[in-house]
């Protein structure tokens, strides 16, 4: 019984995303012997999601199934809690599974699974879980299960010695549909990420100190991305040029392999240089050049943690402006002490600097563990149930919208204002 099923139950209905972390454990597992049936649900209605996984339970006998979750929530659009459709799938898949002889166990993990992993298998009643990052725990499980080993423990990690480790890109398949939607083929050059901003909760899906990947395998990798067809690769790291020199020795592998195919990434305005500037080019990359700035204001900037000033921004944005490189700015509004003056502050600052694009969301969400949520325990969350539905910073929305509407109209910047969760 060396057959696995994986399914993805990322949905999200505004942009399909290549699911990286299921590509990256087919290909382990795969390179392990397991041989490895997919569902993909984001193609998939809702009410055919149960009836496809039936077809396949039916004619293949199965030592897992294995469930990725990506998102609990939609914190851009319109909030929607992804949870229950998928607590209620897990459900009922494994009533399907108790009436084989021999039932395959259902292992849970993914992004989002990491941030409330017990609460999670407590609700759905799967049998084991996988956090942080997935390969070598996703194998422990398995030979648990293949010896019939009793064991009590639940929720498995175990690290991956990222230096070394190669995948076959594309294991997922599925491709149709992604290409369909124009999805990037999405790259990791690292994990884990040291900063402690406000809100994130990349430090606590990664771990909190970076753990690099051979820039020769990392360049290798976006070959066989290119050759698979994607238009564009985008770089999934938290920041990509976080530390510096990393960044630069990427790119230095990217010129070496000949890498063609443009790409971007999220870039931390304060490491920037003319060295990296220049591989950036030299790669076809920055195609738009995404700072995340989060905010204009340094008072707003010093409360989200982000170790950044204004300065820092428009520093930056000098560096981009001489070498006639086409930027954008991420922006987060909503955060503990936004006013009219701080928004104000940001939407000079947008003005002054001119970016071809702003992508603004408004509200912090809290997730467990994040400094945000530790600071609010108590006051917005007692226990880690709570977190079964979203839970995000008050701010007065409605306000904040008028102000940069206010303060940006007739500027003629093009800007998407995200309003995900809660009026």
């Amino acid at each position: 019984m060396d057959n696995i099923l994986l399914i993805n139950t990322d949905t999200c209905h505004f942009a399909k995303v290549y699911p990286i972390g299921l590509d990256y454990l087919t290909s382990v597992l795969e390179e392990h012997g397991y041989s490895v049936d997919k569902l993909d649900l984001a193609f998939i209605d809702k009410d055919k999601w149960l009836e496809s996984a039936q077809v396949l339970i039916r004619d293949n006998n199965y030592l897992a199934v294995g469930i990725g979750i990506r998102n609990l929530y939609d914190e851009i659009y319109h909030g929607k809690n992804y949870l229950p459709e998928i607590i209620e799938f897990v459900k009922d898949l494994k009533k399907i599974l108790r009436q084989r002889k021999s039932a395959p166990k259902i292992i849970l993990g993914g992004s989002g699974f990491s941030l409330i992993p017990q609460i999670v298998l407590d609700e759905t009643g799967a049998d084991f879980g996988v956090i942080n990052e997935g390969e070598q725990a996703f194998i422990d499980i398995l030979k648990i299960i293949y010896t019939n080993e009793t064991i009590k423990k639940q929720i498995f990690s175990g690290p991956v010695d990222l230096t070394k480790q190669k995948y076959r890109r594309g294991s997922w398949g599925n491709f149709h549909g992604y290409f369909k939607q124009n999805a990037s083929g999405n790259l990791q050059t690292k994990r884990g990420c040291p900063m402690k901003c406000l809100y994130c909760e990349y430090p606590v899906i990664e771990g909190t100190r970076f753990r690099f990947r051979d820039p020769t395998i990392v360049a290798e990798e976006f070959l066989q991305l290119e050759l698979l067809g994607f238009p564009r690769i985008y770089i999934v790291d938290a920041t990509f040029n976080n530390p510096l020199y990393q960044a630069k020795d990427i790119l230095k592998a990217f010129k070496k392999a000949g890498t063609k195919k443009e790409w971007t990434a999220f870039f931390n305005p304060k490491l920037l240089d003319q060295e990296l500037i220049s591989l950036i080019k030299e790669t076809n990359g920055g195609k738009p050049f995404k700072l995340t700035i989060e905010s204009g204001s340094d008072e707003m900037l010093k409360t989200l943690r982000k170790n950044l000033t204004v300065k820092d921004i428009y520093k930056a944005v000098s560096l981009c402006r001489k070498n006639r490189m086409d930027f954008s700015f991420t922006v987060l509004f909503g955060g503990p002490g936004e006013n009219e003056k701080t928004v104000k502050e940001t939407c000079d600052l947008i003005k002054k600097c001119q970016p071809v694009y702003v992508s603004m969301n408004i509200g912090l969400y809290l997730h467990p563990q994040t400094p945000i949520a530790q600071i609010n325990k108590g006051k917005l969350w007692s226990k880690e149930s709570d977190f079964l539905n979203p839970i995000i910073y008050p701010c007065e929305r409605d306000k904040i919208k008028s102000w940069i509407n206010k303060y940006l109209a007739d500027s003629g910047i093009s800007f998407n204002l995200y309003e995900g969760g809660e009026k």
